[in-house]
């Protein structure tokens, strides 16, 4: 646990909230900053056990939170290349994240938490609108096949914590789910008992007729709805916190195991780079990490990151972030990514873009809802244009030169800019790659306080943390 760390005030009403209650559900939009006040709030309760549910790509992100907020040492993660038998992967007390992937597969972990009934303090259930339909598997297994707890993982939990940065991405029908499960008694009325999830839609929901069966096309009785809501649900906005909220966070991300295919030709890459600059200084390696003779190694970990990129792109845009930027390098990789992400009809500036084109862009970029992302060259696109539509970025290839990261990342961090900026340097964890990224990244921001001093935090009491991940500067 890294002492020095302070939540935000906002940040310390939620440690509240969670710590008081039993079940609860942190509805913060996307970029507030959920993670770390549900980390403090597991400290608060003193909880031994702690159970977390959360999407593969946020797998990284929660081990890394619970080391850097809490006082838990030991944090297990199941992905991809966990070889622990499942009693051991459940043995001891602790921290055991689980991705809701395995959840799907009916992993023998999972299978064994539900049938032995293991007992946990806190149970947190990260972007809880991957349960939002009852006849999921997904949400039975968790939630029971009732719906009501029995038989799950959950059980016997002390406490449940939602997280999510949007509940209801198409109604509130989606959060019947939530409410039989956890709170019912938000949902009974004393003639009818619980509302089923047709009473519910039919009361809180205009639906129509289709050939494939009713859709949800708008809500009423809303406040009702809200009242009910009150004491279970504890919603914030990026402009209800943004006088608490620094401009530009810049943080890295590491992506799951699972998301990385790591080849023979990688690893050696990555082996010869570690050997050779492990005893050089910073400013050594940056100098060496832009000569020729590492652009092979610098590709092949871009292309090892484009799964990974992909799906922190899509949980980005899934879950409600307005626009997203992401900066690569290689020719290679940009087109890899562009054609992945079609489904998000993606703009492209890359080097030989023509002018026409790229003026178009980023006017498409700035101006229509329908372009909610775009992939942009590092070396072609990180100076002279604004991006302010957006207000997350994800370096997903950085430039060796820490002041092009910095220009980039100003894209969108800039005058016009109406949110907190969050910028996100994509790492492979366990690597080189991982050092290099975490060094450039605080690098980055150590720039950023120079060249912008007027849109960085005027707070002086605000601590800055070099070489710490999510910061603000």
């Amino acid at each position: 646990m890294d002492l020095s760390l302070r939540l935000m005030p906002f940040q310390v009403d939620g440690v509240d909230f969670l710590a008081k209650s039993k079940r609860a559900m942190l509805s913060w939009e996307p970029g507030v900053g959920k993670t770390p006040p549900a980390v403090r709030a597991c400290a608060r309760v003193k909880a031994e056990n702690v159970l977390v549910f959360c999407p593969l790509i946020a797998t990284g992100v929660w081990r890394r939170h619970f080391l850097d907020w809490s006082g838990y040492a030991d944090v297990r993660v199941l992905d991809g290349n966990w070889v622990q038998k499942p009693h051991a992967f459940l043995n001891g007390t602790g921290v055991r994240i689980i991705p809701y992937s395995r959840v799907s597969q009916k992993d023998e972990a999972v299978d064994l938490a539900t049938r032995f009934s293991l007992k946990w303090d806190v149970v947190i259930l990260d972007e809880c609108h991957y349960l939002k339909n009852h006849d999921a598997k997904r949400t039975q297994v968790i939630y029971g096949p009732r719906i009501d707890l029995t038989s799950s993982p959950l059980e016997d939990a002390e406490h449940i914590w939602c997280l999510s940065g949007t509940p209801l991405l198409n109604g509130p029908h989606e959060l019947w789910t939530h409410l039989k499960a956890l709170r019912p008694d938000l949902i009974t009325f004393p003639s009818l008992g619980v509302m089923s999830y047709r009473s519910f839609v039919n009361r809180y929901c205009h639906v129509r007729p289709t050939p494939y069966g009713f859709l949800v096309v708008g809500a009423k009785n809303t406040l009702e709805l809200a009242t009910r809501l009150k004491g279970f649900s504890d919603r914030k906005r990026t402009k209800d916190v943004l006088l608490d909220l620094p401009p530009l966070r810049i943080v890295t991300y590491e992506l799951p195991g699972e998301m990385v295919t790591v080849t023979e030709e990688l690893e050696d890459a990555l082996g010869d780079m570690s050997n050779e600059f492990g005893l050089l200084g910073d400013d050594e390696i940056l100098a060496a990490m832009q000569s020729v003779h590492t652009s092979t190694a610098r590709r092949l970990v871009g292309v090892a990151k484009v799964p990974g990129v992909n799906l922190l792109v899509n949980e980005m845009l899934e879950s409600g972030t307005g626009k997203v930027i992401v900066f690569a390098h290689h020719r290679e990789v940009v087109r890899q990514l562009e054609s992945d992400n079609r489904a998000w009809n993606p703009l492209v500036i890359m080097g030989g873009t023509s002018q026409k084109d790229r003026e178009h862009s980023i006017y498409a970029f700035q101006n229509d809802p329908a372009h909610r992302l775009i992939i942009l060259s590092i070396e072609a696109a990180s100076e002279a244009i604004t991006l302010t539509a957006a207000n997350q970025v994800v370096i997903a290839e950085p430039s060796p030169v820490p002041a092009k990261n910095a220009q980039a990342i100003a894209r969108a961090h800039r005058k016009g800019q109406r949110e907190a900026v969050l910028a996100q340097f994509v790492t492979l964890p366990g690597t080189f790659d991982a050092y290099f990224m975490n060094m450039l990244a605080r690098k980055t921001r150590d720039i950023m306080k120079v060249v912008d001093p007027d849109l960085a935090s005027p707070d002086p009491a605000q601590p800055t943390f070099p070489a710490l991940e999510d910061q603000p500067i």
